[in-house]
């Protein structure tokens, strides 16, 4: 099973664009000025989608937990294995968690 890549959708875009700048941008909610990711249509926070805008950090945070997968259970990560999955806290959003959580079959 090959691995898989992202493929970049329109609301994604932004995002991988600055990836291959090497540079980490996450949606800015101007309305309620918190930082989210993955990226949504609107804030997870306040729902609003008109104030979603793309902010750059510095990506620098702590780790507050890991844990590394060597027998999981997806089969589209099997040829992955063995892989980390981490919670981060970011600097530029003290408080908040920055997360992707989504499994998608």
């Amino acid at each position: 099973m090959p691995k898989l890549i992202p493929v970049a959708d329109a609301l994604s875009k932004p995002f991988w664009d600055a990836v291959n700048q090497k540079r980490l941008v996450l949606q800015h909610c101007t309305a309620c000025d918190r930082l989210q990711y993955p990226p949504q249509q609107a804030c997870q926070v306040c729902s609003s989608a008109a104030g979603l805008t793309w902010k750059e950090v510095e990506g620098r945070g702590h780790i507050a937990t890991y844990i590394v997968i060597e027998d999981g259970r997806l089969n589209r990560r099997m040829p992955d294995q063995p892989y980390n999955v981490e919670v981060t806290f970011e600097e530029v959003a003290p408080g908040q968690l920055i997360h992707e959580w989504q499994v998608v079959a």
